[in-house]
């Protein structure tokens, strides 16, 4: 009854899973394909998603494999915007949130939506300096702005490209 659940919802959504069908990896649009194996994984060959798989639960195996995926691409600039903004995180999580791209504590923990993957990466790179901002300018108050603009000066492009963009 589950699967035949999920199954009509991501046809509502028009999410195929069929050989060909299209993802957005980074900015860019990969095709999958799927091949039948003794586990299940995904990765990225001559721009192809290629699960391999034993059960068919594509959904699960490409989210953990999306998930897996923008940890290590957000750890890595992480790094990177603490040391130019001077900023320290408590810690970083990955949640799946419907409308929102990432959040920051008064304590410093920071959460960004796993489905940020699919953006280009100048779009992840404003939405970690815009959490990270928050740990200076706890607020969207003009200073705050002035912030991101250091780090990001093409926020303001960025949050464009987000609002059309973002339901794709």
């Amino acid at each position: 009854k589950k699967v035949k659940e999920q199954e009509n919802y991501l046809r509502k959504k028009n999410i195929s899973f069929e050989n060909g069908s299209g993802f957005y990896y980074f900015g860019h649009l990969i095709h999958l394909k799927k091949i039948k194996g003794k586990e299940d994984i995904a990765f990225i060959r001559n721009n192809q998603l290629i699960v391999l798989y034993k059960k068919k639960i594509m959904k699960k195996t490409i989210e953990h494999w999306y998930k897996k995926e923008i940890k290590k691409y957000v750890i890595k600039r992480l790094e990177f915007f603490t040391r130019e903004i001077k900023v320290k995180y408590k810690d970083v999580s990955f949640k799946t949130y419907k409308n929102r791209l990432g959040s920051c504590s008064k304590l410093g923990s920071i959460i960004f939506n796993w489905k940020i993957v699919m953006m280009p990466k100048n779009i992840i790179d404003y939405v970690i300096v815009h959490e990270l901002c928050h740990l200076k300018q706890f607020n969207h108050s003009l200073s705050f702005w002035s912030e991101v603009k250091l780090y990001c000066p093409e926020y303001k492009e960025c949050i464009k490209w987000i609002k059309s963009n973002y339901n794709i």
